[in-house]
């Protein structure tokens, strides 16, 4: 088997120093991808694949958010490459849920919308989330209730809040995604707050927020004035 020559090894020692100097602020897109490869392609440079994939994907938000069968279509990438890939969005969801957890989401919101974005980023269908939290407003759990088509999803109201009930929770946050990247609130997505405030209310459960995410930013109803005066 072809060892790596001197050249590609010079390379990826210089691609590792400079990270562990400067982290990632210094890498354009392509050297980030270069960086990761490294560690699945021992015996080949990467920079090609690297670039190849960002030009099919049209960015590196885009290549980490699809698919592993979708990467295998670049040359140069094989099993481990497309698994390793997918493994970083993963692992970036999973960082931010855990310094979700019981914590004050009221107090901290963005680190809601950010764990949020990063789960439901990608997804070509509409999903709902919810966050569920103690009287403290500390997510105690958080669970995925419904998947739907491109644009619409079945959503019952009394399904949360008995889900709500079976956790113990004092409250929740729900948020979904718009595929088509914009965030702005349909009529139907009104209307599903609208719904959902009634019923929390009946069972003196609060309902925090209904947040619409997609990669044009979010949408919250409270901070837009649906939910009246906080």
């Amino acid at each position: 088997m072809p060892r790596p020559s001197a050249s590609h090894n010079g390379h990826r020692q210089r691609l590792r120093r400079r990270f562990k100097q400067a982290s990632l602020d210094s890498f354009q897109d392509y050297e980030i991808l270069e960086l990761l490869l490294t560690f699945s392609v021992p015996r080949k440079d990467t920079k090609a694949a690297a670039k190849d994939l960002l030009r099919r994907h049209k960015g590196l938000a885009k290549v980490l958010d699809a698919d592993e069968s979708e990467l295998l279509k670049t040359a140069g990438i094989g099993p481990r490459s497309a698994l390793l890939l997918s493994l970083v969005k993963q692992a970036c969801a999973a960082y931010l849920r855990s310094r979700l957890h019981r914590r004050d989401i009221v107090e901290s919101p963005q680190a809601a919308i950010d764990y949020c974005r990063m789960a439901l980023a990608g997804k070509t269908h509409e999903v709902i989330l919810a966050l569920f939290v103690d009287t403290r407003n500390r997510v105690i759990a958080d669970k995925i209730l419904f998947e739907g088509t491109l644009d619409q999803s079945a959503v019952y109201p009394r399904r949360i809040i008995e889900e709500a009930l079976s956790l113990h929770a004092s409250g929740f946050l729900l948020v979904h995604n718009h595929p088509s990247g914009n965030p702005s609130p349909s009529p139907e997505d009104g209307r599903l707050t609208q719904s959902l405030l009634e019923a929390a209310q009946t069972l003196d459960i609060r309902f925090l927020d209904h947040l619409i995410v997609a990669r044009g930013g979010y949408h919250s109803f409270r901070e837009a004035g649906f939910f009246g005066k906080k």
